[in-house]
């Protein structure tokens, strides 16, 4: 079994930066890049440090925390990002599932 390295190391910044309730992390790279080159992630994180900041500076702390990954060769992260009262069970979405429907 292999261990995604730059997953856990998402998740240890992210417990080690805020007091987080629910934290899904997925590896996103095989739609974007060759298996093995892991770059692109989704992220669902819950946590009380979020109440009252808008959405871009709830982004901003989350991709400022993980900076060091970034410079590492982190690509993209796609965040789902709410406060305690925010969550009502949201699920991790696919980006691809999320095109309108013609």
């Amino acid at each position: 079994m292999s261990t995604d390295i730059r997953l856990e190391k998402i998740k240890k910044i992210l417990l080690d930066s805020f007091e987080i309730s629910r934290l899904e992390i997925e590896n996103d790279s095989s739609k974007h890049s060759r298996p093995g080159n892991d770059t692109h992630y989704r992220v669902l994180v819950v946590s009380e440090d979020f109440k009252g900041l808008s959405k871009v500076k709830r982004h901003q702390s989350v991709y400022s925390a993980c900076q060091i990954l970034f410079d590492e060769g982190l690509h993209s992260m796609s965040l789902q990002i709410f406060s305690l009262s925010e969550d009502k069970g949201q699920v991790l979405l696919d980006p691809s599932l999320c095109a309108s429907k013609k």
